[in-house]
């Protein structure tokens, strides 16, 4: 009996150990397909599927391009990240049909993505049969040479898909949008696609090369495509501080009778500055077109806050209230948005610090699991409430010092460089140089890190252990410090030098589990 016993555990084992088997060798395979599991679309620790899907949903919506297929294909992919297999299953499902509409004579490559798709979500289901059902599809699809019409729609739709996760993945979907160029140089679609990447890049790294081929190419969608009101709204941003009057004209033209939510709250930044009071009525007729839009109340809270600044008596205690109250509206629509969280404390602390101060405690206690940014976000915030509400420079210099070693290219971590040469000259006003001495060393090794590793720290390259080592690792996320542990390892074998920092390491890479 006890024989029989061992036998049947045996057999389980053996079949346990063959399913792993499958399951790792499917997995191999599906490593090679061109889908949204495999473009390494949250590579840089950035992805914030909640988030992302509110912003898809207007985006599916309204977009001017041929691309919803592709969108509803990402919204699977997001709803998998959360474990909402149903959910990703019928946006797949979706996907199909609207690709059977928009395409009624087959669209091999955005159809591979969506059978890609599949295969990796049932994968993650553990249902193996249909995992390798959609593989073979895909893969009997490809048996034949790839055309060159059928490389640049993959192309194309791996473009859509960075830009729809995020404008920091600019630079990326430009390349992906140049390579599709190359296979169909004559299609409109892709060169508003290549205008919007180099747009999108252009946000998060100005400088004035990008700036002017993004112009030059927003311009021609604008021509050929006077419908396109997103290009209409970029292109004003571009051309603002040339030609103010058609930047006008093209805000005004962009919004007229539009029914995009996105296009007005796009529109309502260009009078942000200008004239918040206008921006603010703008925003309140997105709302009244799409209440559920998150990003709105986001908008109009910081409308609110710029009128604000000048208001006095009655009016600015009226308008302090308003952006609380957008912003809790935001809250409420998404709870997971650290920044609105961080505005909303930070205007709670117009009229009572100390609550300023404990949320941003608990928000640092929930940063494990922020995105790089929002971590970025939450230095930045917290550095300026020290600078400024509790005179503490020596703990805003740590803050802002966490936030800026975080080699991503973001307005927030350029802040906090601005915010730190501002600590620096205050030092210096009070003769304490030493200490401006090092936070200047400081910045100087963070911008010798962050070179090359900027946004993608997946793949760091080190020549010496920094002195700022010990904050990098604490500020990173897990996957980002499993990279740095692996270059670490590697240089510890042949320099002693970094014997230490491979033990500091593990360390932070324990404490960040």
């Amino acid at each position: 009996m006890q024989c029989q016993g061992q036998s049947q555990a045996l057999a389980a084992q053996l079949s346990l150990d063959q399913d792993m088997g499958d399951r790792d060798g499917l997995r191999d395979r599906l490593q090679a397909l061109q889908c949204h599991f495999t473009w390494d679309l949250d590579a840089p620790g950035q992805l914030e599927p909640e988030h992302i899907l509110l912003r898809l949903a207007v985006e599916i919506q309204h977009t001017p391009h041929h691309n919803q297929a592709t969108l509803l294909a990402l919204r699977a992919f997001l709803c998998q990240r959360l474990g909402h297999y149903p959910d990703a299953l019928q946006s797949l499902r979706d996907a199909e049909e609207q690709l059977r509409q928009d395409f009624p004579d087959r669209s091999p490559g955005r159809a591979l993505l969506i059978y890609g798709n599949y295969a990796w979500v049932h994968y993650h289901m553990r249902s193996l049969h249909e995992a390798t059902r959609y593989l073979d599809r895909t893969q009997a699809a490809l048996l034949a040479p790839l055309s060159t019409a059928l490389t640049a729609e993959i192309s194309a739709q791996k473009g859509w898909s960075l830009l729809a996760v995020g404008f920091r993945h600019g630079e990326r979907a430009r390349q992906c949008f140049k390579e599709a160029l190359v296979q169909d140089p004559g299609s409109k679609e892709l060169r508003a696609g290549l205008a919007l990447a180099l747009y999108a890049a252009w946000t998060h790294c100005p400088n004035p090369e990008l700036k002017m081929e993004a112009t030059r190419q927003m311009e021609e969608v604008v021509q050929q495509q006077p419908e396109n009101r997103r290009a209409k709204v970029h292109l004003a941003r571009l051309v603002q501080d040339q030609d103010q009057q058609r930047a006008e004209a093209l805000i005004a033209e962009a919004v007229e009778s539009s029914s995009d939510p996105e296009v007005i709250r796009l529109a309502s930044f260009y009078f942000l500055k200008k004239n918040a009071e206008r921006s603010t009525e703008m925003l309140k007729e997105a709302i009244s077109l799409d209440p559920d839009y998150h990003l709105l109340y986001h908008a109009l809270a910081r409308s609110y806050r710029e009128q604000w600044k000048t208001a006095e008596g009655q009016r600015k205690e009226e308008l302090l209230q308003a952006a609380i109250k957008a912003l809790k509206k935001e809250v409420a629509l998404y709870s997971g948005g650290v920044l609105s969280r961080l505005l909303l404390a930070e205007l709670y602390g117009e009229k009572d610090p100390w609550r300023e101060e404990q949320m941003y405690l608990k928000l640092e206690q929930e940063a494990p699991g922020f995105s790089l940014q929002c971590r970025q976000a939450l230095c930045l915030y917290f550095g300026r409430f020290l600078i400024y509400k509790r005179r503490d420079l020596k703990e805003a210099a740590k803050k802002l010092q966490a936030g800026y070693a975080i080699p991503i290219e973001t307005q927030e971590r350029r802040e906090c460089r601005w915010r730190l040469e501002v600590i620096v000259h205050k030092l210096q006003q009070f003769n304490q140089h030493e200490k401006a001495v090092a936070i200047t060393h400081f910045l100087q090794e963070a911008d010798a890190f962050a070179t090359g590793n900027a946004l993608h720290p997946s793949s760091f390259r080190l020549s010496r252990p920094p002195a700022t080592f010990s904050v990098v690792c604490w500020t990173l996320s897990n996957p980002s410090i499993s990279s740095l542990n692996r270059c670490v390892r590697d240089q510890a074998q042949s320099s002693p030098v970094w014997s230490r920092w491979e033990s500091c390491l593990g360390t932070c890479q324990r404490h960040s589990q």
